[in-house]
Order: C-alpha cells, then structure tokens, then sequence
C-alpha cells in the first residue's frame, strides 16, 4: 500500500514490520516520515491486538486496505471526517446515470456549510453537477456544502516547477489553497486524494496506495538521478490514469542501446534517425525533450512524449535526450519466462545495464532497479517498485 516500501535483500534502509506470528523485512530509499512511521505505528497496534483475520475471505484484504487508508487520511488530515468521505465515494463508485458512471469532484475547505451532499434524496441532482474537469463541490470537513464553483481558465497555470499530480487534475491543484484537500471519483472508478504538494491517496481497481509525496519523489530520484526522478514521476503517473501501457527505459550509459534490433526506432548516431521512418517525421520534436534538464526544470513537451509512449516498443532516453522510440529489445537470457512481452523486454532491458519504468495496459506501474546496501555498498540485488 505504501509504494517506496519494497521487498529486497539489500536496501538503503531496512525495517521490520511484525504481523501476527510472521515478521515481514521491507527496504526503503529513505528514512521514515514522522507520518509514515505514525502509520507503521497504527497498524502496527492493530495486529497486535486482534487475532489473525480469516485469510480465505475475499473481503478481508478490502476490509484492512480501507483501515489501513483511513488511518493515513486521518494522520494527514485529522480535522475532515475521512469515514464519512470514504463511505460518501464508495457510493459514488457504485451508481451510474443513464448507464455512464457517475463522477465527482470535490474539494474540501475550512469553513461550515449547510446541507449535508451525503443526504440520499440529494443524490440524483448532485449526480449530474461537479462532473467536468473544470467544475466542483466545495465542501467542509464534515462534508456540508459550501459553494458549487467553476475554474477559469485564467486559473490554470502551467507550474514552474515539478508536479506531483496525474496531468488532468491540474486544474484542482491550480485552486486548491493551503490546508484544503480535493477528492476526486473518476469514470473508470478511481478515487484520488490530493493537497496542494500533490497526491495523498489512490485507490486504483479496488487497491489502494499511500502517498508521501517527498519520500516517493525521493526514491526514484535515488534510482534515477533528481531530474530524471521528478519527470518520470508525472510521466508515469500520466500514462497509468490514461490507462495506456508503456515501456520507457532510462539508458544513461547506452548499454541498452546497443541491444535495440529496429535500428529505425534509434535518433542517436550519425545519419539517424533513418530518412523515411516515423521517427524521423518527429525527430526535431522529439529532440527538445531532455528528462534531466536540470533541477526544478519540469518536462517540455510533455503532451507530445505521452502520446509516443504508447506506440508498440520502448522510449529509450538518457539524461539529455531521447535515443530511441518504439525500440525492439533484444531479449536477455536472465529474463527468463514471463508472461508478457513488456515485461519481458523491461526485464531485458534491465539485464542490459538500463532501468525500465513499465505500465501495463491496466495502468500498474513498476520500476526495476538494483538495491544497494546503506552500509556496504557490495551488496546489491534486483529489486523493484510497484505502484498505481
């Protein structure tokens, strides 16, 4: 649920975490917030003190991922009544309107407001409002109206600096001031909770994840380099609620490069991209994007990147440019049998020298990399971070 926690061997930092009569080890690239281990805390306590929940139940796993979310909303926000918002939501997921699901986006404020939009009788009407990308609820803590607003479109700046939000809810963040917090439900289902540094929680296909926006930021920083980190970040997190797979490979010292069969798909080199291909149609474009382009020096071009994201093949890049797209990966004898070809190529690619970023189709997201230990820097092993 927390995604910078992974399982690995070796790590930059290593905790223990003991649930029942099993002791679990997990690794992270940074030492624990004072929020996330008032979280490990939390639900450490809870274990403690209950007997091992019925495992072959379906719903058990749903029931300890709810509390587990609850507790972390409450630990960032303890003045807004996240039960009753988590239950407001839960029921927005499961109605729809003329066969469409039905969306919501709420933003909550300080303030008191009036007539409860939990009320039932309510529902038919609020259905059909506070559903566009540029309109809303504000609500209190306590979920009482307060206004129904719209956003200009003078509101929406582009950020100067990097965003740690999915690209279409940028227009939220744009009005949401210091201590609000917006909820969204979006047509596929998803609900997403942000503040004003970014994304807090995401429940994703009935799972959710917990955010420490800094912490998250700062472990693939630690795989990446900084730059790299920070716009892969909003890249990924683009493609995922887009729900279109990808495969973008970071290849700082074109290892991976070299194993690229399509020599078509590659812009670095002499006399490449080849005259006549795709590629070369957008190369001038293509050549503007430079993931590392330096601290607080958000992706250009971000748009047009998320859109060849999703041709067939992997978007190879290194600190200063892109060097290949829609790119065959020769496949590497370690990667063994898998069961997809984007994963088999990002595990290839992988074994080649290159750290693959891979979303799926359904919009899971997982970075492949290598752990280091704090303490004695031989010790590394295959790892890797997953999340929504």
């Amino acid at each position: 649920m927390v995604p910078n926690w992974y399982i690995a061997e070796y790590g930059p930092f290593k905790y223990k975490f003991n649930a029942f009569d099993l002791q679990h080890d997990f690794c992270t690239h940074r030492a624990l917030t004072p929020d996330l281990t008032a979280l490990q805390i939390s639900v450490q306590k809870w274990l403690s003190e209950r007997d091992r929940p019925p495992s072959d139940l379906p719903s058990t796993e749903d029931t300890l991922q709810e509390y587990f979310a609850l507790k972390w909303l409450n630990i960032k926000a303890p003045q807004v009544d996240w039960l009753k918002a988590m239950y407001y939501v839960r029921q927005v997921t499961r109605r729809t309107y003329e066969n469409m699901p039905v969306t919501i986006n709420l933003i909550i404020s300080r303030g008191t407001g009036t007539t409860d939009i939990t009320r039932p009788e309510l529902q038919k009407f609020l259905d059909q409002i506070a559903a566009s990308q540029y309109t809303y609820l504000q609500v209190d803590g306590k979920l009482r109206f307060l206004s129904y607003k719209q956003i200009q479109y003078s509101d929406v700046k582009d950020s100067a600096s990097y965003k740690f939000h999915p690209e279409f809810l940028h227009p939220y963040t744009c009005v949401t001031g210091n201590g609000e917090f917006s909820v969204h439900v979006t047509s596929k289902g998803d609900v997403i909770i942000l503040d004003q540094n970014g994304l807090i929680a995401a429940k994703r296909k009935g799972h959710w994840k917990l955010y420490e926006v800094q912490t998250f930021k700062n472990s693939l920083a630690d795989i990446l380099g900084y730059s790299v980190g920070c716009n892969v970040f909003e890249i990924l997190f683009d493609l995922s609620f887009k729900r279109h797979g990808a495969l973008l490979i970071f290849d700082r010292e074109h290892k991976v490069l070299e194993q690229i069969q399509n020599e078509e798909s590659i812009f670095f080199g002499e006399g490449l991209p080849r005259p006549g291909s795709g590629q070369a149609l957008i190369a001038e474009q293509m050549k503007r994007i430079a993931f590392g382009a330096g601290v607080n020096k958000p992706l250009k071009d971000k748009r047009l990147l998320l859109e060849v994201a999703s041709i067939d093949g992997a978007v190879v890049f290194d600190d200063s440019q892109i060097t290949a797209i829609g790119a065959i990966i020769n496949p590497h004898l370690d990667a063994g049998n898998q069961f997809g070809a984007r994963t088999t190529a990002a595990l290839s690619a992988y074994h080649w020298g290159g750290i693959p970023l891979k979303v799926s189709s359904d919009g899971e997201v997982t970075a492949y990399f290598t752990s280091i230990d704090q303490k004695d820097k031989s010790l590394t092993c295959p790892a890797k971070l997953e999340f929504l």
